[in-house]
């Protein structure tokens, strides 16, 4: 089997077998414990894979990167493992431990992660090559965001943590299989070489870079504003939505579902039509703020109604608007900076955002516990925060000149 099939089936499963446990987890804590606190430490400890992410990457460089992808997906499957044994010897008692497991894969996926997106190059013969390599992880990925939904959603069904990790566990373990035999890249020639972390200096020379351009400092302050909101907004669902669906258990996970569904058709959509939505550009702020307009409205309209099917209408509808838009405005700001930024210093850029769009979601996560009362009328207000930004995104004149195009 070749290298980029045994690797991309790796991650698909690794991905299904994570994206399941996170959306059952948080869904077990909110059903079980109501405990916000809880949910907010779950989603917190993705604060390790940002800040060890630097390093996971110096690790990548100066190590074979096929044995780091070994030895990591070795790592999850022992976790899951040992997550498993001790759900059977403590009689299925979820406690802490989920936060411990879910804390070390952060840590293990800090590593593995740079090593799976930099290894592709190396074991592609061309270009040509590298595109569709490229192309097949990045689809994979997404169809795994989708596949690991529904997983979840049938673990929701199950509900027994014991068995229902006990399923985490044997998906890991058959991601691992497929790079027992994955042998090192032929260039990889800088393998056993000591690690160089990244200079602090070159840190701050890559800010300083990224605030020079345009589009960056101006949209920043917003982005940073809709991220901490949005995120804030997701990690009061799981309790929200047990709540406003009794009967529904399987509402978050539906979410979750919906948010991959809308995202995975918008991608095989634009592979046609990608240069027709670019160049309409120009509607960046308008899809920011219809992305965001659904999901306000949604605690909103659940108020006015007790109907469970019709909630779920209501759900799937804001949610199906969020994902769609949402895969649009950030198609459209990912293609901007692309044209905008020199190509020798666009990993640079795209990787201190991601890093502080990233760092966010655990942020807000911390923030979530604080809420003690998830209403309604709470949701409501945290999602306002959203729209608003996008009412001052619309009066702000320098945002209207970022996304005209040369032709007009």
């Amino acid at each position: 089997m070749r290298k980029i099939y045994k690797l991309t089936l790796n991650d698909f499963i690794s991905t299904v077998a994570i994206q399941a446990f996170d959306v059952y987890t948080i869904w077990y804590i909110a059903q079980v414990t109501q405990d916000q606190h809880l949910i907010a430490l779950f989603g917190s400890v993705g604060i390790f894979n940002i800040i060890l992410s630097p390093i996971g990457g110096a690790y990548s460089d100066s190590y074979s990167k096929a044995r780091i992808i070994q030895i990591t997906s070795y790592l999850k499957t022992c976790l899951f493992g040992l997550l498993l044994v001790y759900l059977l010897v403590n009689h299925q008692k979820v406690s802490y431990s989920i936060i411990i497991v879910s804390a070390a894969l952060s840590i293990v996926n800090a590593f593995y992660t740079p090593a799976i997106e930099s290894i592709v190059p190396e074991i592609s013969t061309d270009e040509n090559d590298l595109f569709k390599n490229n192309t097949f992880i990045s689809m994979a990925g997404q169809i795994a965001s989708l596949a690991g939904a529904g997983v979840g959603s049938l673990l929701i069904v199950v509900f027994y943590p014991t068995l229902s990790y006990l399923a985490v566990f044997g998906i890991t373990l058959i991601s691992a299989i497929f790079v027992i035999k994955l042998g090192a890249a032929k260039t990889e020639s800088h393998k056993n070489q000591p690690v160089k972390l990244l200079a602090f200096k070159h840190i701050f020379k890559g800010f300083k870079t990224i605030w020079s351009i345009d589009i960056i400092k101006i949209l920043f302050p917003y982005a940073c504003l809709m991220n901490l909101s949005y995120w804030l907004y997701y990690y009061l669902m799981p309790i929200y939505l047990s709540k406003e669906f009794p009967t529904f258990k399987f509402a978050y996970s539906l979410q979750e579902f919906t948010i991959a569904f809308a995202a995975f058709i918008c991608g095989i959509y634009l592979t046609k039509f990608s240069n027709y939505i670019v160049k309409y550009s120009k509607l960046y702020v308008p899809f920011l703020l219809a992305q965001s307009i659904g999901i306000v409205l949604m605690p909103l309209l659940f108020m006015i109604t007790n109907n469970e099917v019709v909630k779920l209408a209501i759900l799937l509808g804001a949610w199906l608007l969020y994902g769609v838009f949402n895969f649009l405005s950030s198609l459209i700001f990912v293609t901007k900076i692309q044209q905008l930024v020199d190509g020798s210093k666009l990993g640079t850029t795209f990787g201190i955002i991601f890093s502080i769009f990233g760092a966010l979601s655990p942020i807000s996560a911390g923030f979530s516990g604080l809420i003690k009362e998830i209403n309604s009328i709470t949701v409501f207000l945290v999602g306002s925060i959203m729209i608003l930004t996008v009412v001052v995104m619309l009066l702000d004149k320098r945002i209207k000149k970022l996304f005209i195009t040369k032709t007009e």
